[in-house]
């Protein structure tokens, strides 16, 4: 007949769980603690590894999370900055036909050389609200000057060159991913400066 029942109990290791590996059985001797006592610890990393990787589970999902909301975050941004630039096209559009007609081509055939070489996606976006926006500066000329159908004087023809710098100006303030102030600067400087 089995003997008494005999009890090995082992602590079980881990970061974040504590507890005690019992075992109970008449065939338990004194010699099964060193046994008892790797199968306590194994169990208790097994236990603590599985938290971890619940817990890296739980991590992978909140970070996609945040991924979707910062992408909607970013998109809803990118359709504000369209349709602000949107409405400074519209006021200039209005002011000046000209200069509709201008702003629409130039941004066209940005788009289209920009995608010749290869940009896509907010890249191409930022140039493209670039052309749109790069004569904004002209919103400072005179109705006058700029329909003047003869010769323009040198002061006024001084005022034309000052589109791009004024552009600068106006949209420097412009918090915004893409640098289109310093490309409405330079938008009729030349390569070589």
């Amino acid at each position: 007949p089995p003997g008494p029942t005999r009890y090995i109990v082992a602590p079980l290791p881990g970061a974040s769980f504590t507890g005690l590996l019992i075992l109970g059985s008449p065939r338990l001797k004194p010699e099964h603690a060193g046994l008892v006592t790797v199968l306590a610890q194994k169990t208790g990393l097994a236990y603590s590894g599985a938290a971890a990787l619940r817990n890296l589970s739980r991590a992978a999902d909140e970070i996609n999370q945040l991924k979707a909301q910062h992408q909607d975050t970013a998109d809803r941004l990118g359709r504000n900055y369209e349709e602000f630039i949107a409405t400074l096209v519209s006021a200039m559009q209005k002011r000046d036909p000209y200069t509709s007609g201008h702003q629409e081509r130039v941004t066209r055939l940005a788009g289209g050389i920009a995608t010749e070489m290869g940009l896509s996606g907010a890249r191409l976006l930022g140039l493209r609200l670039a052309a749109a926006v790069h004569d904004i500066g002209k919103i400072n000329i005179p109705f006058e000057i700029l329909n003047k159908p003869s010769r323009l004087t040198q002061a006024e023809y001084s005022l034309i060159k000052d589109h791009a710098a004024t552009g600068y100006d106006i949209l420097k303030p412009l918090r915004s991913p893409w640098p289109l102030a310093e490309i409405v600067r330079q938008h009729h400087e030349r390569l070589d400066g």
